[in-house]
């Protein structure tokens, strides 16, 4: 079985373009770190209103996975090396665990750092023919979503789109 690690921006962008399903429909779950769910959850605590971190939690999707102090401590030295994040750090800590497919990202500029470390990396796009082989929505669809709902404007999902399409 396929197994997705997840970033913080794919997923909120995912739940405010109501694609979850698409994303649950295509890999059940998709595994986190601690901090990596404290970045969804941010809006929250600090007293916005953040429909799409409740609709996060109310599909069940979400799987978390522990860190020790060492791994805590390998993804800030790699954050530091790479430039990176500290949530994208985790997710490649994680993903050299083994037993992960992917890391599920929304930075193009990580997600090369990652792969230069042979950590696999997809973004939305990706994702979007993913869902695609499954039958489940049609990538120019997912890619609508992702531009009108959730307001991201990727160099792919214009792409994807056609340049016109947006303008």
């Amino acid at each position: 079985m396929k197994k997705l690690i997840a970033d913080a921006s794919p997923l909120i962008f995912l739940a405010k373009a109501g694609l979850l399903d698409a994303l649950k429909g295509t890999f059940k779950k998709v595994y986190l770190t601690d901090y990596i769910l404290k970045e969804i959850e941010k809006p929250i605590e600090m007293g916005f209103e953040a429909p799409e971190v409740r609709l996060l939690h109310s599909k069940n999707i979400m799987c978390i996975e522990k860190f020790t102090a060492k791994d805590i401590l390998d993804a800030k030295k790699l954050s530091k090396e790479l430039n990176i994040g500290i949530g994208e750090a985790e997710a490649a800590i994680l993903f050299k665990r083994d037993g992960f497919t992917a890391v599920l990202v929304a930075d193009r500029r990580a997600q090369r750092k990652l792969k230069e470390i042979g950590v696999n990396t997809i973004d939305l796009i990706d994702l979007a023919f993913e869902v695609a082989k499954r039958g489940i929505m049609n990538p120019r669809q997912f890619a609508l979503k992702l531009w009108d709902q959730a307001h991201f404007r990727s160099e792919r999902v214009k792409d994807i789109l056609g340049r016109n399409a947006y303008m």
